[in-house]
């Protein structure tokens, strides 16, 4: 272990900036994902891009005592001519979340748990809770409120171990997804000494998919 960033702030999160590259259904996709400071709150985005096509997501949220309070996600899928776009805003006084598309003319409001997340930063809460319990993450559930549904996604430590990467060796803990009769598998290997940014994910249905770390910085700092 060359550097250890693990938990050098409570109640604030590290800034990132992460580069990642990966193949879905044979098309090669590279997309970035960064983390920083908003206001009171902050934002995280992800763009991907490949060829003729782009997909961008944007998250907006406050942190409590570790956990992630969301106030607005935006998605961008932009195929050539053809796009869509939409918005599910987050109203936690009213414990409520709101799809929007078509510049809010088709829009549906739901009722949210306390503990909700949009579809890219449960993601992050992961990373908080992997800070919090390490090798010893339980089963944990993220109930995801997006496009006026709520899906609830589980998650359980399956083990640590030592990653090769275009950056060498990283120390990671393994996740995987808990499906209910089902054939899929999702794993996530997350970087112990390195905030637990994710560094890979395999994705296996009908085909493999993989998404890997080729760079990135946490906290100014090189990932290496």
């Amino acid at each position: 272990m060359l550097f250890s960033i693990v938990s050098l702030q409570a109640e604030e999160l590290l800034p990132y900036e992460l580069y990642y590259q990966s193949k879905i259904a044979k098309i090669k996709l590279k997309s970035v994902r960064t983390l920083k400071k908003n206001g009171e709150g902050y934002q995280l985005k992800q763009v991907g891009k490949a060829m003729m096509s782009s997909i961008s997501e944007s998250s907006n949220f406050t942190l409590v005592d570790d956990n992630i309070i969301p106030i607005q996600y935006d998605y961008h899928r932009k195929i050539t001519a053809a796009g869509k776009k939409y918005r599910v805003s987050f109203d936690a006084s009213q414990h409520t979340s709101t799809y929007s598309e078509k510049n809010g003319k088709k829009s549906k409001t739901i009722e949210a748990p306390n503990r909700v997340y949009d579809a890219l930063n449960y993601q992050l809460q992961i990373r908080l809770d992997l800070q919090k319990f390490g090798s010893k993450y339980p089963l944990s559930e993220y109930i995801v409120s997006n496009r006026g549904r709520l899906k609830t996604y589980r998650f359980q430590y399956v083990k640590d171990e030592v990653l090769k990467t275009e950056l060498g060796n990283l120390d990671t803990i393994v996740i995987e997804r808990v499906r209910d009769k089902n054939n899929k598998i999702t794993k996530m290997w997350m970087a112990k000494d390195w905030d637990y940014v994710l560094v890979k994910i395999l994705h296996e249905a009908d085909s493999k998919n993989e998404l890997n770390l080729q760079k990135g910085m946490v906290n100014n700092k090189a990932i290496k």
